[in-house]
């Protein structure tokens, strides 16, 4: 820079601050600067890009050129300014070169030495070299105040480091900083920030509007007073703006942001339904992270929802799905309590979804709980999901299992033959659907098992190969067909097929917390009571035998054949004792 002149130089310089945006560091440190809270800011920096960031607030501090400004003057520099000590770039010198700082130091010697000891003094974005500025700190801080340095790198430079120490109670380094974060979060702190263009930028345009004096022309672009214009352009916006956050609300909810929500809740107005249905439905969202995870957290936040929404049927049957995805007892008795709820809020449920999801959920508890008065009304509700949608493929197939499943507890050949009809149906439907075939199959094999006839089962699992065939990555599939093979191994007593069919049978078992007390039954039912009692009780020490075990386990008859173990005995002694306490 020292080779070019002073023209040239401004020249130079212009072309880069002319495209320079304002940074975050400059947004935080003006808005500091007008709250107070910075008495001035001394920069190196020749460009104007703070005074841009200050206008942004509609704020305009005075801004000092040191570089041409007479020193006697420097005294009478008030507070709320923008001072650069070595030149601006539309000034008419700049302090490019060593012998220019250096002379500009001597220069403001007295005035640094005046500003560091009068005040707190932050340093940040300076490197403290060996420059003459650093100098004059070094050599006039007294210690009066605090001297906070702020730093990008971890450690600070040996200059810097000599002058911290020399007194480490007085003088701060802060490393790994960076100046946009440190600013921002500093100015959030002290509740300057946002600024109000960014927290109401239309109530900012109005009031920068009230600024200007009324238009004084008659006519313009055809009788059009571009102020008054203006403002009521500015008053449709404003009027309009419960709309414009619902929007920039609903993109959030729609992107998941639920904190982001809910950290503007008190700058909402709830009043307005469509809001607050949106921050409801931000605590359900929280209340559905929290729902596998913390009991407590989870109600409270589905309260939240509920209390601003307390007919938010939505909310219920959301909570009661997400809790189907789990298979669990704890989760299934808790999705039907859910949809339990739904319905009572909203008596005239339409979507044969809702009745469904109902029935599922239903389905497994009556599982769980081995309840034929839970089954039937699972079957109603599935019943009325079909009146509602009676040609929907899946529907009928989920139907037909629950029917199925109904029948293989009270071993009901209608049951069973229902089930199979319906499944057709379905099939009829969605021909090329593995999943319906599959459920075809599952439904065959236990309608074979319950009446011992071989033949079905045998046409069950050709069932289940054809289901493959359309998906071979079906694993739920994969597992049924193994189960079966191995179920049909161990009533023809096939010591070859069982063994390699348990085999397979391990890779394909989807559920991690049922495989083992799975597995068990069938060595149980193949009598081979050495592996099964090394599954159970490894299921026990688990805790992953079904729910209500000693129930499950005293009319599950595919343990028949170890029931009198005495291992099993004891197994079902603890069990009990733990379900009595």
């Amino acid at each position: 820079m020292g080779k070019l002149t002073p023209h040239e130089q401004k020249t130079l310089i212009e072309k880069h601050i002319s495209k320079a945006k304002i940074n975050w560091a400059h947004i935080a440190l003006a808005s500091l600067l007008k709250e107070g809270y910075i008495g001035k800011v001394l920069t190196f920096n020749f460009d104007n890009i703070l005074n841009r960031a200050c206008s942004l607030d509609n704020f305009f501090p005075p801004t000092y050129d040191l570089k041409v400004l007479s020193e006697e003057y420097f005294s009478a520099i008030p507070n709320q300014s923008i001072v650069h000590l070595h030149g601006q770039w539309s000034g008419f010198q700049l302090a490019n070169s060593d012998a220019d700082t250096s002379s500009q130091a001597n220069k403001l010697k007295n005035y640094i030495k005046n500003t560091i000891n009068t005040s707190p003094t932050l340093f940040i974005g300076y490197s403290g070299g060996a420059d003459a500025f650093f100098k004059l700190v070094e050599e006039n801080f007294i210690g009066q105040h605090r001297l906070f340095w702020v730093d990008y790198a971890k450690e600070p430079n040996n200059n810097v480091q000599k002058f911290i120490d020399a007194n480490p109670n007085h003088r701060n380094f802060i490393a790994e900083q960076d100046a946009d974060k440190f600013l921002l979060e500093l100015a959030i702190e002290l509740k300057c920030f946002p600024t109000a263009l960014f927290k109401d930028p239309i109530k900012h345009l109005k009031v920068i509007c009230e600024y200007v004096n009324n238009f004084p022309l008659n006519t313009f672009e055809s009788d059009i007073d571009v102020l008054e214009d203006t403002k009521k352009t500015l008053a449709i916006a404003d009027a309009n703006k419960p709309i414009i956050t619902t929007i920039k609300l609903g993109e959030l909810l729609h992107a998941k942001k639920f904190e982001s929500i809910l950290n503007q809740v008190k700058n909402l107005d709830l009043s307005l339904k469509p809001i607050s249905k949106i921050v409801a439905s931000a605590h359900l969202g929280k209340a559905l992270n929290f729902l596998t995870k913390d009991d407590d957290q989870f109600q409270i936040s589905f309260d939240e929802a509920i209390k601003l929404e307390p007919n938010f049927y939505q909310a219920y049957i959301e909570v009661a799905f997400f809790a189907l995805q789990f298979k669990t007892y704890k989760y299934d008795k808790k999705s039907c309590d859910f949809f339990e709820e739904a319905f009572k809020l909203k008596t005239n449920i339409k979507e044969s979804e809702f009745f469904e999801g109902y029935a599922i959920a239903l389905t497994r508890l009556a599982k769980h709980e081995d309840n034929e008065i839970i089954f039937h009304k699972a079957l109603t509700k599935y019943q009325k999901a079909i009146a509602i949608d009676p040609n929907r493929a899946v529907l009928l197939g989920n139907y037909s299992s629950s029917l199925s499943s109904l029948a293989s507890r009270k071993k009901d050949v209608d049951l069973f033959e229902q089930a199979l009809d319906i499944s057709k149906k379905s099939i009829d439907l969605k021909p090329d659907s593995d999943a319906l075939l599959g459920n075809y199959a599952d439904i065959l094999a236990s309608y074979g098992e319950c009446i011992s006839n071989e033949n079905m089962i045998d046409e069950s699992l050709l069932l289940y190969q054809k289901a493959l065939k359309i998906n071979p990555e079906n694993l739920i599939i994969k597992g049924n067909y193994n189960v079966t093979t191995t179920r049909l191994a161990a009533a023809k007593r096939d010591e070859k097929l069982f063994y390699e069919s348990i085999v397979l049978l391990k890779d394909h078992l989807m559920d991690a917390n049922s495989r083992d007390y799975n597995l068990a039954c069938l060595y149980a039912l193949y009598n081979d009571p050495i592996n099964s009692k090394e599954l159970l009780l490894k299921a026990e020490k688990l805790n992953a035998l079904p729910s209500k075990s000693y129930q499950h386990l005293h009319k599950d008859t595919d343990l028949d054949n170890v029931r009198n173990e005495q291992w099993f005995i004891e197994l079902m002694e603890r069990l009990k004792s733990k379900e009595e306490q």
